[in-house]
């Protein structure tokens, strides 16, 4: 429990997510620099000491916000997170290089109100990322997914949520049988609880599980245990 060593930002604004890397540091995401609201990413080396920092700015939007990231097989990593203007609010992907520049930055339009929550490579190395949009049919919130390709073209999307309930999603991991497992929360009217959801490799929904408990719940993180 002793501290190794503490790291303090020249940037100022909040952290999303840290996630850790293959070489033994790790990286940051969130709405950084403050001062810009905009999509930030800083790497860390195992020591504590900063590696880079950057920002990711698309004069499209005036605010941009990194929700969560993920290491990708060539040691680069894939962002998500939202954006917004004075008019509309939009879903966001960032494919970043090893060193900290960008690949590719998309903005992806249609949804209301929605949020990206977590995102990982696939093995065609495209990407599936979880979130929530708002079902204007329903007036409530559904768990989203986006498939997208290598370049962040999108090849499918889709809400998720039992009829007469409302769905987000907060975390999604991936499974020793090569799926992914994504943790969020439903909701009705009186109460909330944890949703569970498995999905094969193609992303294709395997079960779905409610846990209750003895209040209102939701689920922020998930990981896969050894059995």
């Amino acid at each position: 429990g002793d501290s190794l060593w503490t790291y303090v930002s020249s940037w100022r604004g909040p952290v999303s997510a840290i996630i850790a890397t293959s070489d033994t540091g790790c990286a940051i995401a969130g709405r950084m620099p403050d001062t810009l609201f905009d999509f930030g990413l800083i790497k860390l080396r195992g020591d504590g000491t900063e590696e880079w920092a950057r920002h990711y700015h698309d004069p499209g939007v005036f605010w941009s916000w990194a929700r969560n990231a993920a290491q990708t097989r060539d040691g680069g990593y894939i962002v998500c997170g939202d954006a917004g203007d004075y008019m509309d609010s939009y879903l966001r992907l960032a494919r970043i290089n090893p060193s900290g520049d960008a690949v590719w930055a998309r903005l992806y339009t249609g949804p209301v109100g929605p949020r990206f929550a977590a995102v990982r490579e696939m093995p065609d190395s495209g990407f599936l990322a979880v979130g929530h949009v708002f079902d204007t049919l329903t007036s409530h919130d559904a768990l989203y997914m986006m498939r997208t390709n290598a370049a962040g073209d999108t090849l499918w999307t889709q809400q998720l949520k039992p009829t007469g309930t409302a769905a987000q999603a907060a975390a999604m991991t991936g499974t020793m049988d090569g799926g992914y497992v994504i943790a969020g929360n439903i909701a009705w009217t009186d109460s909330t609880r944890v949703w569970l959801l498995k999905t094969d490799a193609q992303a294709d929904t395997v079960w779905t599980s409610i846990l209750g408990g003895p209040g209102r719940e939701t689920g922020s993180d998930v990981k896969q245990t050894a059995d």
